[in-house]
């Protein structure tokens, strides 16, 4: 389950904290219930605010960036990265940054479906389980 193809953990510039307790119940319930945690990720620009960022305990959290500041940031907080830039050689499969190698979207190189691809479902749980990842997280070229 991918949330927020629109929008994000945010309400008028807060965390929604209804909507965050919300998603954790339903993901305790889950698990109560199957004995295994739910696949479901979500891009967000909100992973700064601690409240959003505590919801990595329940589902894969993508940080969002616009900025190669970002990047870093996201990085030294164990985050995995979802770079949007104008500057992304599509030609090519990975972009480095100085913070790391990304994987340059698949979708956008070659029109291979998310659901043939998911890079962005499944690292970002192995990035917080310890895994060690070849890349930081995914480039996006800027779209409008």
């Amino acid at each position: 389950l991918r949330l927020h193809v629109v929008g994000d953990f945010l309400r008028r510039g807060k965390p929604d904290t209804g909507y965050l307790t919300a998603i954790k119940r339903q993901v305790d319930q889950y698990v109560t219930a199957h004995n295994v945690k739910p696949t479901i990720f979500s891009f967000t620009h909100a992973w700064k605010h601690l409240v959003v960022a505590r919801l990595r305990k329940y589902i894969s959290l993508i940080a969002s960036c616009d900025t190669l500041a970002d990047v870093g940031l996201a990085v030294r907080r164990n985050f995995f990265v979802s770079w949007h830039s104008p500057d992304i050689d599509l030609t090519q499969a990975y972009t480095e940054t100085p913070h790391g190698l990304l994987f340059n979207c698949a979708n956008q190189r070659h029109g291979i479906k998310c659901v043939d691809c998911r890079v962005c479902w499944r690292m970002p749980e192995r990035k917080l389980n310890g895994d060690t990842l070849p890349v930081i997280g995914v480039a996006f070229l800027t779209h409008n």
